[in-house]
């Protein structure tokens, strides 16, 4: 993510925050791509707010659509690895 970014995170979403911060993370590749630009985000408990621009598609699919389904995934995938009783 770009040096310049503005965030604010709440004590409890720890793995959302672990999520966003994977060098895998989907955000970073939109990022890297040059398909969003990011200038701030905050982690709220149970949402997440970006502040961004779509630069280009992502394929068919806009940026928006397949960082929700990418992070919905893992999210989900990590939550069931720690049998989280919120599924």
């Amino acid at each position: 993510m770009q040096k310049s970014l503005a965030s604010y995170t709440t004590p409890r979403p720890k793995l959302l925050q672990q999520v966003l911060k994977t060098d895998s993370c989907h955000l970073q590749c939109l990022v890297q791509n040059k398909l969003v630009k990011i200038y701030g985000y905050v982690i709220m408990p149970n949402h997440i707010h970006l502040m961004w621009e779509q630069l280009n598609m992502n394929g068919a699919a806009f940026p928006k659509n397949s960082f929700e389904n990418f992070t919905t995934k893992t999210l989900v995938n990590k939550m069931k690895q720690k049998k989280d009783t919120a599924l």
